[in-house]
């Protein structure tokens, strides 16, 4: 028989592969090949065949290069406040039309989402486990245990990492990582008498924020993402709402100091930072990120644009209060919730250009992009 294949760099099949049965010792073979899964990245990849009579068998290869399929918004999910002893999540699709997508018992803690195994991931606080759900279906299809033995949430952290595994942390101090089949990749410990309360991954490591657990003090401490080894840990003053790669060992964070929001820019090599703005205003509820220069700042009563090349700070939209941010970078849309309602907007003006009601308050508004 024919087997044909489409291999990645690692070798690892991208694509199902066809097999054909043959007949005789000498063939002239022409099939066709689809390649139309739209979670594949642009990049070169090996179109293999291999062929074997049931004794005899041999292999030829050619390097291919594959453009990726255009980015395209599938749908945006809501994840709302727990009712009843669930939590809801309410799913708009492309056309701005919202439905229900699905009611999972226990409470919620963290969520978040990722594209390319199309999964939403819902941790619990003090019964729910950590669940993998299937965008296409709303079918579990792995979860964690909530092993609770504490009076605080369980699952205190949650993070999809650039890697493709799903990060969490729990109150018993332990970090771990899992592939998207549910498999632990990652395993490590917060600092003694500490507990995870943030995690971002950054090239080769993990950045967790760490509160302590009876006292005041906060770190920024990193992990070898290949074995979860500690490297370093850093003083740290602000609460995390959100972290982003700047640049090669450098991290943006957005965080909260006193009542007022502060952007910092760390090194988490040498643990060197600086903070260039900081938001008398109040509170960061929410950022969302549009390039490696932009960000937009949900503040109480308005969204601002953040420039880090010049620090600059500007008010796009002065009468919003938002809960929730996310950037469509398929259509150029910011999309925000505020109470339940969610709305999309202009992010160069910061006008509202629509909106749809929802059943109720949303906490998480996360983005489904075909890759």
């Amino acid at each position: 028989g024919v087997t044909i294949q489409l291999l990645d760099a690692n070798g690892v099949p991208v694509v199902p592969s066809v097999s054909l049965a043959i007949s005789g010792t000498s063939f002239d073979l022409q099939r066709a090949f689809p390649v139309i899964d739209e979670g594949l990245a642009s990049g070169p990849y090996s179109l293999a065949v291999r062929a074997t009579d049931g004794n005899e068998q041999g292999s030829d290869f050619r390097s291919i290069n594959v453009s990726a399929a255009p980015l395209r918004l599938r749908a945006v999910f809501a994840v709302h406040a727990v009712q009843g002893g669930s939590v809801p999540v309410t799913r708009i699709d492309s056309v701005f039309q919202a439905a229900a997508f699905g009611t999972y018992p226990g409470d919620l803690a963290q969520a978040t989402l990722a594209s390319d195994p199309r999964l939403l991931y819902l941790a619990g606080a003090q019964n729910a486990p950590l669940r993998a759900i299937d965008l296409l279906n709303g079918n579990e299809r792995w979860s964690v245990s909530n092993q609770n033995m504490l009076g605080s949430p369980f699952f205190t952290a949650l993070h999809q990492g650039s890697d493709g595994r799903i990060y969490h942390a729990t109150n018993d101090r332990f970090i771990k990582g899992a592939n998207s089949s549910g498999v632990n990749a990652f395993t490590a410990e917060s600092l003694a008498q500490y507990r995870t309360t943030f995690l971002h991954v950054q090239d080769d490591q993990v950045v967790a924020g760490q509160e302590q657990i009876a006292g005041p003090q906060q770190r920024l401490v990193t992990y070898t993402r290949s074995g979860g080894a500690l490297l370093d840990q850093f003083v740290l003053d602000k609460e995390l709402v959100h972290t982003d790669r700047l640049a090669m060992n450098e991290v943006l964070l957005f965080g909260n100091r006193n009542g007022e929001g502060v952007v910092e820019q760390r090194n988490i090599d040498s643990g060197a930072w600086w903070e260039p703005r900081t938001f008398s205003q109040g509170e960061i509820r929410a950022v969302a990120r549009q390039d490696g220069n932009t960000w937009f700042v949900a503040l109480p009563g308005e969204l601002v644009r953040f420039t880090y090349s010049n620090a600059g700070a500007i008010t796009v939209n002065g009468g919003v209060d938002l809960d929730a941010l996310a950037y469509d970078a398929a259509n150029d849309l910011l999309w925000g919730a505020s109470g339940n309602e969610v709305l999309w907007m202009d992010p160069a003006s910061g006008a509202v250009l629509g909106s749809v009601p929802v059943q109720d308050e949303v906490l998480f508004l996360l983005p489904f992009f075909n890759r």
